[in-house]
């Protein structure tokens, strides 16, 4: 009767290799959620980073528009333009707050974008410090410092705001390429030799990692000192 009641007591072979199966299943399930929850960590970490890298570089170009250089050199005899020029993939100004060097200097700025291999492409900023058409005509600025903004780029376009204007310009005379713009339209070119005057605003688009960005900066019209001359008030 005891050794029944012993044999009773314990666990048959059966049962242990039940028990066995039961907890590999659930240990099974646990490490994969866990794995899963590691995963989604990791993505959100990444989505972060890059929110946080692409919020810097905005500021940074925001802050680059914002203080582009307005003042005017002379072109040709009677006619005279602030520097820039632009197109689809590239674009050069003068700014009064460079990425590299920062503010309080002022430099000529290349923004162009440069295949990096087959598919992708990246955005390189190139600027040549207190360097301006009318100190160094000759200066080109891929001769300054670099620095990538963007890697991994699939594509990527600039536009330009021109703003409304019924004259034209005395380049734009003697050209013959002077067309009335009763509205404002953006435009995938601007040369401030014909419109003697910086573009009121900038559009940035690109792709990347398979997220569309669009990015509008804002530019000074007119130099500070006439603004802040408009804005005295005499009593």
């Amino acid at each position: 009767m005891g050794s029944r009641r012993q044999n009773q007591s314990g666990f048959t072979l059966v049962e242990m290799l039940v028990s066995l199966a039961v907890f590999s299943a659930v240990l099974s399930i646990v490490m994969t959620g866990l794995h899963q929850g590691q995963m989604q960590w990791e993505r959100g970490s990444k989505q972060l980073d890059q929110a946080d890298y692409l919020i810097k570089r905005q500021n940074w170009l925001r802050q680059m528009f914002a203080q582009a250089n307005t003042a005017t050199f002379r072109i040709e005899y009677g006619a005279e333009a602030p520097y820039f020029l632009g197109n689809e993939q590239s674009l050069t100004f003068i700014s009064d707050a460079p990425i590299i060097s920062g503010p309080g200097t002022y430099a000529t700025v290349r923004l162009k974008l440069r295949q990096q291999d087959d598919d992708l492409y990246e955005m390189v900023l190139t600027q040549k410090p207190y360097s301006d058409p009318y100190l160094d005509p000759q200066a080109n600025p891929d001769d300054g410092k670099s620095l990538v903004l963007f890697h991994d780029i699939q594509h990527l376009s600039w536009r330009y705001f021109l703003a409304p204007r019924m004259e034209a310009t005395p380049l734009e005379i003697k050209y013959n390429r002077f067309k009335p713009r009763m509205e404002g339209y953006w435009d995938s070119e601007f040369d401030a030799n014909f419109e003697q005057e910086l573009p009121q605003y900038v559009a940035l688009s690109f792709k990347m990692h398979q997220q569309q960005y669009d990015w509008y900066f804002e530019l000074p019209v007119k130099p500070l000192a006439l603004i802040q001359e408009s804005q005295v008030v005499v009593h």
